[in-house]
């Protein structure tokens, strides 16, 4: 049987890249349909950098399918959410009346990208009959496209601007690594802004056991592990594994799989349930040594196997890997609650980029008692002040950066945060802690003091995964590791906790005797069956 091909609805351009391959019954049928015109209308640049009808893939079906009214997907790299998310918004603002469609972006240069490779570029592929059926109402600018339906859609880097009715976060997680002051903003600005019946989409790749992002995910995943229907304004979470997208494949005998790699792949396969192929291997391999340059903590939050994996962070670089080890096999972190028989002792950051953070210490007899920590960002010092001055504690010095002499603009003089301090409590003992010239040496003092540490494992446990995110930075060029510190939301508290070894090793801070004093079992009885004998009370 020879088939006719069929009549097409436009007849194709030689001067087109793609062409539209649907009837006129097909269009009549698909146009009031939305998941019809999402696969069929658009013209979009996949990541081959070809022209193509934009058709959903595996990953976006699944956003599609399952889209809430809230929305935060955790994601691997080159998937395609955004584009899904951003031709979604294009739809909606061309076919229904009074809606908005907004996108912000880490940088305007990035979201002006975002406006001229998808908006512009999906709208002005369209058939000329949609054109002159949905007109815009103006020229377009570089980040706005506005309709003679009320509709637009626009880009921007910042909260400020409409109140959408659909919105959309792009890489939230680089964007509150980077910056939590615009992060915090976006929420209260734009997120907030948006009506019940809205839609708000927030993705991201991970960046790391921090941030706003980050605490999004987590709150997102534990109300899905409840199981409960979710409420208009309950984030639902979205998460697409590297291995469940079917292009990540690669010749088996392209690359020789090391005794790690397995051991990573079984792990995998024993805590999804997901066999993996040879040929998927060989892809997972060759990207790491190739992309990476062997840098697996890169892999995890780029190409994650599971959500969890996405926030590991590598300890090969964290600064107090082994302390941190150390502390958590002698059981010096558990319960190690406030003793009103010692003052407490605190130790400041005052960080340039407005953020702030105070460990709370007690110097013992044979020990050092890490009771609490507070870190809050954009407060003045009143906030804190307040703060602890509501504490149950009767405190002893407080331990200020070398810089807090420094002076900053107060609110009607100029003044350092030093005498900032002293005037809101003209009371409390204030010291500097003079600046170590080498950080890797005040490093080292806190090394050498961690083993007399003990942690309240509730009251620091912020803290305490700041100073497991206090890395190394690494070095693309050599693919080593750098010994200076990684720029992170994680660098203020761990300098804080810095100020602690520097004042031990200068001598200025609480004389405690070399013999910890362990329990029968060589431990420190710190957690269920804590015993204060067991620290020399």
């Amino acid at each position: 049987m020879i088939h006719k091909p069929k009549k097409l609805a436009f007849t194709p351009k030689k001067t087109d890249d793609v062409i539209f391959d649907f009837t006129n019954e097909e269009l009549e049928r698909g146009l009031g349909d939305i998941r019809w015109r999402l696969n069929n209308l658009y013209r979009i640049i996949n990541k081959k950098k070809q022209v193509v009808i934009f058709r959903e893939n595996e990953a976006q079906k699944y956003l599609y399918d399952g889209m809430h009214t809230r929305n935060v997907i955790l994601k691997c790299r080159k998937l395609g959410f955004s584009t899904a998310i951003q031709i979604l918004m294009l739809d909606t603002a061309l076919f229904s009346p009074n809606e908005t469609g907004r996108v912000i972006a880490q940088d305007l240069g990035i979201a002006e990208a975002i406006f001229r490779d998808v908006f512009k570029f999906a709208y002005d592929g369209l058939p000329d009959i949609f054109k002159t059926a949905l007109p815009t109402a103006s020229d377009p600018s570089k980040t706005v496209m506005e309709f003679r339906n009320d509709s637009r859609v626009e880009v921007s880097s910042n909260a400020r601007g409409t109140t959408p009715t659909i919105l959309h976060i792009s890489e939230f997680g680089k964007i509150a690594a980077k910056d939590p002051g615009k992060a915090r903003e976006i929420i209260t600005g734009s997120i907030t802004s948006v009506a019940e019946d809205g839609v708000i989409f927030v993705e991201s790749t991970a960046e790391g056991e921090y941030g706003l992002f980050y605490d999004m995910v987590q709150n997102a995943v534990a109300t899905a592990e409840t199981g409960r229907k979710l409420w208009k304004l309950q984030f639902k979470f979205f998460f697409f594994a590297w291995f469940q997208n079917p292009d990540y494949t690669a010749p088996r005998n392209s690359v020789v799989l090391s005794s790690e790699d397995e051991e990573y792949f079984d792990e995998i396969q024993a805590e999804t349930g997901y066999h993996l192929s040879p040929e998927q291997k060989a892809w997972y391999a060759l990207y790491l040594r190739e992309t990476y340059s062997g840098d697996r903590s890169s892999m995890w939050s780029e190409q994650p196997s599971t959500h969890a994996e996405a926030f590991k962070i590598s300890t090969e670089s964290a600064y107090f890997k082994n302390e941190l080890k150390n502390a958590r096999k002698q059981q010096r972190i558990g319960l190690c609650p406030h003793d009103p028989h010692y003052p407490v002792s605190t130790f400041w950051d005052i960080g340039a980029n407005d953020e702030t953070a105070i460990w709370f210490i007690q110097a013992k007899r044979t020990h050092f008692s890490i009771i609490n920590f507070m870190e809050a960002t954009g407060e003045p010092f009143a906030y804190f002040v307040k703060i602890m001055s509501e504490m149950s504690y009767t405190y002893g010095y407080h331990y200020l950066p070398h810089d807090a002499n420094h002076r900053r603009q107060g609110a009607q003089r100029n003044m350092t945060p030093e005498e900032m301090l002293r005037e809101l409590m003209p009371y409390w003992k204030f010291d500097l802690v003079p600046r170590t010239p080498d950080k890797q040496m005040a490093i080292q003092q806190t090394r050498e003091v961690f083993h007399m540490c003990v942690f309240d494992e509730k009251n620091c446990a912020v803290g305490l995964r700041h100073l497991q995110n206090f890395l190394k930075d690494w070095d693309p060029r050599t693919g080593t590791w750098r010994n200076i510190p990684k720029k992170n939301p994680s660098r203020n508290a761990a300098d804080a906790f810095l100020q602690f070894g520097q004042a031990r090793a200068q001598g200025m801070f609480g004389e405690v005797s070399s013999s910890v004093l362990p329990n029968s079992n060589g431990l420190f009885g710190v957690g269920v069956g804590y015993e204060p004998a067991a620290l020399g009370f």
